[in-house]
């Protein structure tokens, strides 16, 4: 027989967005309380869910008709207001904390490039 006293705390969020089609999920958990972090927890379950969407942005789906992006005969919804006017999210490739490829795949040099714009569409990549 063994017998022994311990703790652990432990939290799981879910991220969902406004219309339930989407989610996003992060857990964690530590024996020190003073040292769970639920914020960065309910920060990584934000981020997986705007992984989701920040990979929506792609423009040939959109054209394609394949996408959330996608307008009516053809078009897409570049220009039009989809988000709260407070969401501004950009794609900046060069950002030090988060670097990746210096160009696209076509071998186009990347830069900065709004997304969102005070909740409307403003790019698609």
């Amino acid at each position: 027989r063994r017998y022994f006293r311990s703790s652990e705390a432990a939290l799981s969020v879910t991220a969902r967005s406004a219309d339930g089609t989407g989610s996003g999920y992060y857990a964690g958990d530590h024996f020190d309380l003073a040292r769970h972090d639920a914020k960065q927890i309910a920060e990584q379950a934000v981020a997986d869910l705007l992984g989701f969407l920040t990979s929506s942005f792609d423009a040939r789906t959109a054209d394609e008709g394949r996408s959330a992006f996608s307008g009516k005969d053809g078009k897409t919804r570049v220009g039009d207001a989809l988000f709260n006017e407070r969401l501004n999210i950009y794609s900046d490739p060069l950002h030090p904390e988060i670097p990746v490829a210096p160009s696209t795949n076509e071998g186009i040099p990347a830069s900065r490039l709004s997304l969102i714009k005070n909740g409307v569409i403003d790019n698609l990549e």
